[in-house]
């Protein structure tokens, strides 16, 4: 009998920057700097959502996919944005959420009503519509108020809030300084509110990416009930990179393809499983 091949062991041991991601080797299609891109006009950007278990060459794995489209508007002072978000759970079974938001073009890209959804899909690919759920939220002049069938929050506002999701849109717009943003307010998810958040601006920063040396700019976001935030930007204001704990966001043309790819891997993993299970019955 053929021997198991030994796992690749060695742990990582350091952040998750963008040294450490070319030298694990997932920033190998690392897409360069694209001229035309203007943050404050409309575009379109796609990531992959990729997730550290500790090792440098094992037990990774391109679980999801994030899509940003934002619509400048006619007003100066409002533009849209649309948010597709994929996630790939063990055995094939695929949480997408979809948000349509209005936002004000501040420098939190503040969100005064959005609808969500989430759909899940079992490894035969067909949605589950008893886990379905949607909700409806608006911020108001002093309250959040977020809507769903069985439940209803309203919050007073105290700081001014924006979302995980719009933050990959403003931080775009940023001014390159080192100084603190004033404290700020997210809904996580569009639903879950975490307060007292603020964002730096660390300076540009130099990696080895593919042996060659690229310069990117480095925000940090810290803040109550969630891991800290580090944001990397291009020279062209373009986020391409974003980390926080084990899970990393990278800007990848091809994220739907490589999410696709696990996908089938685990779907393949639920028939074997689900065959060794029938086997024993």
């Amino acid at each position: 009998m053929a021997k198991k091949k030994k796992k690749d062991s060695k742990r990582v041991g350091y952040p998750l920057s963008p040294d450490i991601l070319g030298k694990i080797g997932e920033l190998n299609d690392f897409t360069p700097a694209f001229d035309k891109f203007k943050p404050e006009g409309s575009w379109e950007n796609k990531y992959r959502i990729w997730v550290c278990h500790g090792y440098i060459k094992s037990s990774n794995k391109n679980c999801g996919m994030l899509r940003v489209i934002k619509t400048a508007g006619n007003s100066p002072g409002f533009f849209s944005l649309t948010i597709r978000q994929e996630i790939v759970h063990y055995e094939g079974i695929v949480l997408r959420t979809d948000v349509d938001l209005k936002c004000i073009n501040d420098y939190l890209a503040t969100p005064i009503e959005w609808e969500l959804s989430n759909r899940f899909f079992g490894p035969d690919k067909k949605e589950k519509p008893e886990l379905d759920s949607n909700v409806k939220g608006i911020i108001g002049n002093d309250t959040i108020e977020i809507k769903s069938i069985n439940h209803s929050f309203k919050h007073k506002i105290i700081n001014k809030t924006t979302s995980d999701f719009c933050l990959f849109e403003a931080i775009q717009r940023r001014a390159l300084k080192k100084e603190q943003s004033e404290q700020f307010d997210i809904l996580e998810g569009m639903s879950l509110l975490k307060e007292n958040h603020y964002l730096v601006y660390r300076g540009l920063e130099t990696f080895k990416i593919n042996n060659k040396q690229t310069e990117l700019h480095h925000f940090h976001q810290i803040g109550q009930g969630v891991l800290p935030y580090n944001y990397w930007l291009d020279s062209n204001h373009r986020l391409v990179l974003v980390q926080t704990g084990s899970r990393v966001y990278i800007l990848d043309e091809d994220a739907d393809k490589k999410v696709k790819e696990y996908e089938k891997k685990m779907r393949i993993t639920y028939n074997r499983n689900r065959r060794r299970y029938d086997e024993e019955k």
